[in-house]
């Protein structure tokens, strides 16, 4: 009886940790040259990142994790090493329920890879009380001149690892670019440009201005020259969600020459901008005046929805792996 008592403790033991670990370990890897944040890039930049890209791995932990899952997430990264170059690897952390006490081992192996191969780690979405875990496991977070840098979400860390890249490629100089050199690269019939820049109105926007409001009538689309702008949805209980970041040779509002249906967002300026509307009533006189102008118009918008579509398909198949 003695013997089934403690035979029975320590099934009951091991069915423990077999639930609290099950389904412990990485929930999707994706790489940089599919896997984007929600910045809205300029064509030039979007090639350089589809170039460079893979620069970038994704890891979306989830479960909880101890020293088994993170060997498994070191064996991805090796092997990552060995396919392509890398220098940015980012974890997140929003599904992850715990951290064992094994894990330190895991972290501390993935640190010493980070150092001997020239990485850097992202840490994303990382909830107080597991930083609060990871720092009592020994884990330095965010240690000045370290390998490990914390970001609020993986959006965010994205985009830091993204401009370092274009930066490095010379692509986020501030060199001040005009509107048809902007547009050159990505409008279906370039020698139209010009002609599309007479029916565009300028519009200046300091830091802060709205240049659209969510719930407002849509009647025109913006180019966006110079300046960054951020899309924010606001929620219920005054809750605001960043939903894009856009610079310059983006464009936004493009649905407002389409439909009627209110703005679905808003879209603030975020530094001094400068931007170039088409209304609703000069696409139409452009629509007769000028049909083959206003063809590579609907030319432009498609291929940019499209492409926009595709995007957003590529992440929701990432997240389903």
């Amino acid at each position: 009886p003695v013997l089934g008592v403690f035979a029975s403790l320590g099934l009951g033991a091991v069915l423990s940790l077999a639930l609290a670990v099950s389904g412990g370990g990485i929930r999707f890897v994706q790489s940089g040259d599919v896997f984007h944040s929600n910045v809205d890039r300029s064509p030039a930049e979007r090639r350089i990142l589809k170039e460079r890209g893979g620069e970038i791995l994704v890891l979306r932990l989830q479960g909880f994790l101890f020293f088994g899952t993170l060997h498994g997430l070191l064996g991805v990264i090796a092997t990552r090493l060995q396919a392509q170059p890398l220098r940015f690897v980012l974890l997140d952390f929003g599904a992850v329920s715990g951290l064992g006490a094994s894990a330190a081992i895991g972290f501390r192996r993935l640190e010493a890879l980070a150092r001997q191969r020239g990485l850097q780690l992202y840490l994303t979405s990382v909830p107080l009380e597991l930083e609060e875990n990871l720092e009592a496991l020994g884990y330095r977070m965010a240690e000045a001149g370290g390998v490990c840098r914390v970001a609020l979400n993986l959006d965010y860390a994205l985009e830091s690892c993204e401009d370092e890249i274009l930066a490095e490629a010379g692509a986020l100089e501030h060199r001040q670019e005009s509107l048809e050199e902007l547009l050159a690269a990505s409008f279906p019939e370039p020698a139209l440009v010009p002609a599309l820049l007479r029916c565009l109105e300028r519009v200046e926007a300091p830091r802060k201005t709205r240049l659209i409001q969510q719930g407002d009538a849509s009647d025109c689309m913006y180019f966006l020259q110079s300046g960054r702008v951020h899309v924010e949805l606001a929620l219920p209980g005054g809750k605001l969600l960043r939903l894009k970041k856009m610079g310059p040779g983006t464009v936004f509002g493009e649905m407002g020459i389409y439909t009627s249906a209110p703005r679905s967002a808003s879209v603030i300026a975020t530094e001094r901008c400068v931007a170039y509307k088409l209304s609703v009533e000069r696409f139409a006189l452009i629509q007769r005046k000028a049909p083959q102008l206003a063809a590579a118009v609907n030319r432009f918008v498609v291929a940019l929805l499209a492409e926009r579509v595709a995007e957003e398909n590529a992440k929701t198949r990432s997240a389903q792996l």
